[in-house]
């Protein structure tokens, strides 16, 4: 024990008491109290990290459970809101890797059984003032640009108890329309991921493509 602690006590027998109990303790009985307070002091320490870490969460590290390679099975519907039951199934893969100075993530989609050639992007950015994340989707048929070359509108949202989603207003066919990502059932080597449209601002909504990503070892 340092001597500051008995320093800390008033009187001179009490501190020679407490002495003799130091020096003629049994070194394990020492040991088992260092242990018991190292203990505390490290439950403690645990307890304020996890206090920090939640007040401090900010989102910028959600998507990091994607970074790697995945095998993804999509089950995509062949038409959108036009009251179709039709879907097509197939395989891809995907590498997800992260931007620098942790502003985001991108990832490709290859599904070569599908569509032959077919190179898909997903590019996520965190924005550290809003703490939203805005998702674009690139491709390389149009890379994600209007007529005009300015790129498509991303979906913007966050995640709350596990679960990420992200919205924004789009056209399908010329008519407006609501678009939705979901992401859920988060795990260490699995994920799923929904798209959503709805043609009424939210009112009804029709899941159209799930993918079910299996991370790759």
């Amino acid at each position: 024990m340092k001597q500051h602690h008995f320093e800390k006590t008033g009187n001179p027998a009490r501190r020679r008491t407490l002495k003799a109990i130091v020096v003629s303790a049994h070194p394990s009985c020492l040991l088992a109290v260092c242990k018991s307070m190292n203990l505390q002091q490290s439950n403690q320490i645990e307890m304020s990290a996890m206090q920090t870490n939640h007040h401090n969460h900010d989102g910028i590290h959600d998507f990091d459970f994607l970074i790697g390679h995945w095998r993804v099975e999509n089950r995509r519907l062949v038409k959108r809101l036009q009251d179709n039951h039709e879907w097509e199934t197939f395989e891809a893969t995907q590498y997800n890797q992260s931007l620098p100075a942790g502003i985001g993530n991108y990832d490709d989609f290859v599904a070569a059984s599908w569509r032959p050639g077919f190179v898909g992007m997903s590019l996520r950015l965190f924005n550290p003032q809003t703490r939203l994340w805005s998702i674009y989707w690139l491709d390389n048929q149009s890379a994600g640009l209007n007529a005009a070359g300015v790129l498509l509108p991303p979906v913007v949202g966050k995640f709350e108890n596990g679960i990420g989603v992200f919205e924004c207003d789009d056209e399908l066919d010329g008519k407006p329309i609501r678009v939705r990502y979901t992401w859920s059932d988060i795990q260490r080597d699995s994920a799923c991921w929904e798209q959503a449209m709805s043609p009424d601002q939210g009112k009804t909504w029709e899941m159209n493509w799930q993918m079910r990503f299996q991370r790759i070892a």
